[in-house]
């Protein structure tokens, strides 16, 4: 609502915008597109609306012993439940295949949504020292599941060694309320 009391018409009433927040950061941009008002109006009294917000919850571990001999097995945590499908030697490259499955299907897996991607994936030996992986593959996606094939340079195999995977136990949407007032127009 301008000075003047007039509403500010939208110039795409029908769009949904998103905005990905990268790790590590607390703010993002968002640019709300308005017909221009009149240039006799010098401020927005009013600007107000909703946002819906898809925030990571607690962090979980899951563990697989003895990743070698994992192929198959699943372990849940909260909402989510991790998969590993395979695990096989590729030319020198070692690849962990797995999937994470979210219970609440709140479109948190969309493809341009990457935090999935972000999540620690890493080997552990005998005696607790981490080895991270060599990069990563996308496998497959769906609404609610995302496949990764995860990858490891590693000559003496995995035997013995322990693939930890860490992610967010649930993603929760939280509606958002705001209302800025008094925005002086350039």
């Amino acid at each position: 609502i301008d000075d003047a009391g007039t509403k500010l018409k939208s110039s795409d009433a029908g769009a949904v915008l998103g905005a990905e927040i990268p790790t590590g950061t607390q703010a993002t941009e968002l640019v709300l597109p308005f017909e221009l008002p009149p240039r006799s109006v010098a401020k927005i009294a009013s600007l107000r609306g909703k946002l819906r917000a898809l925030v990571p919850g607690r962090q979980v571990k899951f563990e697989f012993a003895d990743i070698a001999k994992a192929a198959g097995k699943s372990q849940r945590r909260g909402g989510v439940e991790v998969t590993v499908d395979a695990v096989r030697l590729n030319s020198e490259i070692w690849e962990v295949h797995m999937r994470l499955r979210l219970d609440e299907d709140n479109r948190a897996l969309e493809s341009h949504r990457g935090w999935a991607f972000q999540n620690l994936s890493y080997l552990v030996d005998a005696q607790g020292e981490e080895i991270d992986n060599a990069g990563l593959e996308t496998t497959m996606q769906s609404k609610s599941e995302v496949g990764v094939a995860y990858f490891f340079d590693r000559e003496e195999g995995l035997d013995g060694l322990t693939w930890v995977y860490e992610t967010p136990a649930a993603i929760v949407e939280l509606p958002i309320e705001y209302e800025l007032e008094d925005l002086t127009l350039p």
